[in-house]
């Protein structure tokens, strides 16, 4: 996963341009092109997830045969939203609010 800290902006943290973290919500929570949202557990709770073709996959149920430079890993942790994208080869972190 990425060592560089990112800065969020109102609290949503950008990742590529179809794929944003909410830093505010109670829950791990992802958006998505379209509107699209994805909610996962609550935010104290550590989760990683899987983005391929603009679904939400956990890493047990991930499709055989997808092809990783088609995804983006996000690790969803007590004070942080770690994330490395195959798509553009570029990861990092964003700070949960109100976790420092």
């Amino acid at each position: 996963m990425g060592k560089n800290l990112c800065l969020a902006k109102g609290g949503i943290g950008i990742i590529d341009h179809d794929l944003f973290i909410d830093l505010t919500s109670k829950a791990n929570e992802l958006r998505l092109q379209a509107g699209k949202r994805w909610i996962g557990n609550e935010a104290s709770t550590q989760e990683v997830v899987i983005v391929y073709e603009g679904r939400i996959w956990l890493p047990q149920s991930f499709p055989a045969g997808a092809e990783w430079k088609k995804c983006a890993v996000v690790s969803f942790e007590e004070s942080v939203v770690r994330f490395f994208d195959f798509r553009i080869d570029e990861g990092g972190y964003y700070e949960r609010y109100g976790s420092h």
